[in-house]
């Protein structure tokens, strides 16, 4: 069947560059001209923000149209990682972003501006003119990126921009304190890394003055007093590897609409959290704590009053530090979480199986969705346990639904884990399985499963073969 007929005639691009589209010639009526660019610039502006500048440029040789209209796109993205295969990449670097820059206008309000200088040996002294003329241009979402440099000083007119509403960041061992954000009064949106944020100053008038503030991240900072308080509109607030000067307490309070909670690295000594009825999401992703002498019965007390405080969120995730000392925590029997409908656990290996997370679910009666994935890089580590203690199964798993399974092997222990949810899941509907077998291991592990007794009738077994699948 002959289809030609149906197919629309579409405008061609092999003509850019002839007089007809250089605005000599005539409109837009024959086959072979060039409609795009005979749109309005605000229009191909508009298309060339999608694109890193670097591209964008690029363009300019289409037509006489397209010449300058890099210059007015709305988003500009410099990234000098970009540069550095070409010989003499600093000077082009800098180069492409003052003759961007001079070519923009002034008037055009700029939405977005990245500017990445990792890979960037030394300081470069005209950050601050780039970043001037961002704020000249009345900036709403800026991305910084600065390489360790002891000279490179963040301008004070940064911090003045009240245009702003999305601020991130991502220093490397900034040792200079940080300018007053005391005018970031429509700020919603902060993403700090690696800065020193020691005596709580800065944070502290952050909360204070940018009442609009929404998220908050703060990655690998140096911190001594980490207080949020009275910050009416926070929804999403991320500690992430921070290193803590102890004795560290960290306080979020009068936050009511705070519903994601991630908190990884080391744990602090000592946790105030009020008020957190509503969370969503938390992660908990904590390592052992920096105090050496800190001994194994204080940080399971610890972790427990943490999980009691912010432990009854809808979704949960432990890392393997944390089942391990949560299991063995005498009173962690006196936490009943209701509310937890999606529980994930990290395991460091399934040598201990069910041992490992029965006290957790019995802390979680009303979990429907959970994941039970071990940590791919302890895989090598596996080890099988010895016997198998039995455990108190009534009433466990009762509302559970749906459980994923992740890198499970064909060994005792493996097998222990999923027999125990079969078993005891009597409203299970899906159990997916992510096993570390290939060929004729998994069919054989496969088999082993098939021959579980089940508590659930109408629960389906799904198999992934490989970590592409999930």
């Amino acid at each position: 069947m002959r289809t030609k007929h149906l197919v629309p005639r579409l405008p061609t691009f092999s003509n850019f560059g002839d007089d007809n589209d250089r605005g000599g010639g005539g409109g837009g009526g024959a086959g072979g001209d060039d409609l795009i660019s005979f749109l309005p610039d605000s229009i191909r502006a508009l298309i060339l923000s999608f694109l890193p500048t670097k591209e964008a440029v690029s363009t300019s040789l289409l037509s006489r149209q397209w010449r300058y209209t890099f210059a007015s796109s709305p988003c500009l993205d410099f990234d000098f990682s970009l540069f550095l295969p070409l010989r003499g990449a600093k000077s082009l670097f800098i180069s492409f972003v003052d003759s961007t820059l001079s070519l923009s206008s002034s008037d055009a309000p700029l939405r977005r501006l990245r500017l990445s200088l990792a890979g960037y040996s030394g300081s470069e002294p005209r950050v601050p003119t780039w970043l001037a003329a961002a704020v000249a241009r009345r900036v709403e979402h800026l991305e910084l990126v600065l390489p360790k440099a002891r000279s490179m000083r963040l301008p004070d007119s940064l911090f003045s921009c009240d245009s702003l509403s999305s601020l991130t960041l991502k220093l490397c061992d900034y040792p200079f304190p940080l300018p007053s954000p005391s005018s970031l009064t429509n700020l919603t949106r902060f993403h700090l890394a690696s800065a020193s944020l020691l005596k709580g100053t800065f944070l502290r008038e952050l909360i204070s003055c940018c009442r609009n503030l929404e998220e908050l991240l703060v990655e690998e900072c140096r911190v001594d007093v980490f207080d949020v308080v009275g910050a009416p509109r926070l929804k999403r607030l991320g500690l992430e590897n921070c290193d803590w000067m102890h004795p560290i307490r960290i306080r979020v309070s009068d936050s009511p609409r705070l519903r994601t909670l991630s908190y990884s690295g080391r744990v602090a000594d000592e946790h105030d959290f009020e008020d957190l009825v509503d969370l969503d999401e938390v992660v908990l992703d904590l390592g052992k704590p920096s105090k050496l002498r800190e001994s194994d019965e204080e940080c399971r007390h610890c972790l427990v009053k943490l999980l009691g405080l912010v432990g009854n969120s809808r979704c949960l995730l432990l890392s393997p530090w944390c089942i391990q000392h949560l299991c063995r925590a005498e009173d962690l029997l006196e936490i009943r979480q209701d509310n937890v409908k999606r529980l994930e656990l990290v395991m460091a290996s399934p040598r201990e199986g069910v041992r490992e997370i029965a006290p957790l679910l019995m802390s979680f009666p009303s979990v429907e969705d959970l994941t039970i994935s071990i940590a791919f890089s302890r895989l090598v580590q596996w080890r099988l346990a010895g016997e198998q203690q039995e455990v108190e199964t009534k009433g466990l798993l009762r509302h559970l639904k749906r459980v994923r399974m992740e890198y499970i092997d064909r060994s005792k222990s493996g097998l222990e884990l999923v027999k125990f949810m079969l078993k005891n899941a009597r409203s299970l509907k899906k159990m997916t399985i992510v096993p570390l077998l290939d060929g004729l291991e998994h069919g054989k592990f496969r088999r082993k499963v098939s021959k579980f007794r089940r508590a659930s009738r109408d629960v389906t077994i799904e198999y992934c073969m490989t970590n592409s699948d999930i």
